[in-house]
């Protein structure tokens, strides 16, 4: 009987050695089909074409902030002609939500009204106080919560090939950029398009009680509130009446930046630190977008607060030295550049060795798995074996 019972083991041990080559062999082909998948959806946006007009376009912009800075802002009404709509269509196209009311987002909405106002400019000729009152909101919104958000956000990278990263670049670098060559470059602009621009202004930051501004309009900082104001009432109200939006039957459930944003770990942030939720409520709530009045009131206030900062600190560095809202400039590059960088590398290489180990281990708990059964219907017999 003891003998039965050793070749049962070796059974054992030949039929895992059978079935480790067999996983071995499946694991492998399971593999090459996932790098297969893989690369069949990275090369519609990741191929020759795109990464050549990438670069080429990233030279470009380069070359006419330096050599052009009068033009740069007919650069930027071009490129968001260009990227916006491909952005778009990306987003709409998003599974299992469509990302259409992304839009509606703080960068992207001031964006809009940054390219509707050059726009203007070109055909039309605005009151000089309409155009000094944009001017000083331009200012403080570009070099304040966009230019913060680039430095913040991880979507922000150099990624010559994919028109849709350049995109999310662009709405929060072009702008300051642009302030910075209509504030410090304003004679240049202002003698190759005196029927567009009127830059000769006196400039105050802060409001004071000496120069009498009504509600702190007329600095940059009061009328970069007031226009934040203007989009932070109504998009706040938007979201509260739509909290429901991701979970909507098919066809009109949508995605938000909101939603978007809590689910990617702010949610479990301000579950975990200030409402003191336990984990598998957290879990659940970024599983079904179910998320409540007083998140949306925690996240609206943060971003507020966030926003306000990045005025009083970024914008009015850029505001008051040349040399230093230049650096920002400079080192906002090198950080996207970076994550541009880690972003290919993972694509190179870390991208299809976690493809590898994940396969491996499947492999090895399947393996696992099957010698506890064995092992377990052995040690049912085991008994019997004694007994007989």
């Amino acid at each position: 009987m003891a003998d039965e019972l050793d070749t049962e083991n070796n059974f054992d041990d030949d039929e895992a050695a059978a079935l480790f080559l067999r996983g071995s062999v499946a694991g492998v082909d399971k593999v090459l089909q996932k790098v297969n998948e893989e690369s069949r959806k990275r090369s519609e946006r990741f191929n020759q074409k795109n990464f050549t007009l990438g670069v080429l376009n990233a030279f470009l912009i380069v070359y006419i902030f330096a050599a052009f800075p009068q033009h740069f802002w007919i650069l930027y009404v071009i490129e968001a002609f260009i990227l916006i709509p491909i952005k778009y269509k990306q987003m709409c196209n998003l599974k299992p939500l469509s990302g259409k009311y992304y839009v509606y987002d703080y960068c992207w909405c001031m964006n809009f009204v940054g390219v509707f106002a050059l726009l203007l400019l070109s055909v039309t000729r605005l009151s000089d106080t309409f155009h000094k009152e944009l001017f000083l909101a331009s200012m403080g919104t570009a070099n304040g919560p966009l230019l913060g958000a680039a430095f913040l956000l991880p979507m922000n990278s150099l990624v010559f090939h994919d028109f849709g990263t350049m995109c999310d670049l662009f709405i929060h670098i072009f702008p300051p950029m642009l302030l910075y060559t209509l504030h410090w470059k304003s004679a240049e602009i202002l003698e190759a398009w005196p029927n567009v621009f009127e830059l000769d202004y006196d400039i105050y930051f802060f409001p004071s009680v000496e120069r009498e501004t009504r509600l702190g309009l007329g600095t940059v900082f009061g009328n970069t509130i007031c226009l934040y104001l203007l989009w932070l009432i109504p998009y706040t109200f938007w979201i509260y009446t739509n909290l429901d939006l991701p979970r909507r039957g098919e066809g009109d459930a949508y995605d938000t930046v909101f939603h978007s944003t809590m689910r990617k770990g702010l949610g479990a942030i301000i579950g975990k630190y200030i409402f003191s939720r336990p984990d598998h409520v957290i879990k659940d709530q970024a599983e079904t977008n179910y998320f409540l009045v007083k998140d949306l009131v925690v996240y609206m206030g943060a971003h507020a607060i966030a926003s306000l900062l990045s005025i009083v600190t970024l914008a009015y560095l850029c505001y008051k030295n040349e040399f230093l809202n230049g650096l920002l400039l400079v080192i906002l590059t090198v950080v996207c550049t970076m994550r541009g960088a880690a972003r290919y590398t993972y694509y190179s290489t870390k991208m299809y060795v976690k493809m590898i180990r994940d396969v491996l281990d499947e492999s090895l708990l399947e393996i696992a798995n099957a010698k506890k059964k064995k092992t377990k219907v052995a040690n049912e017999r085991t008994p019997l074996i004694n007994a007989s």
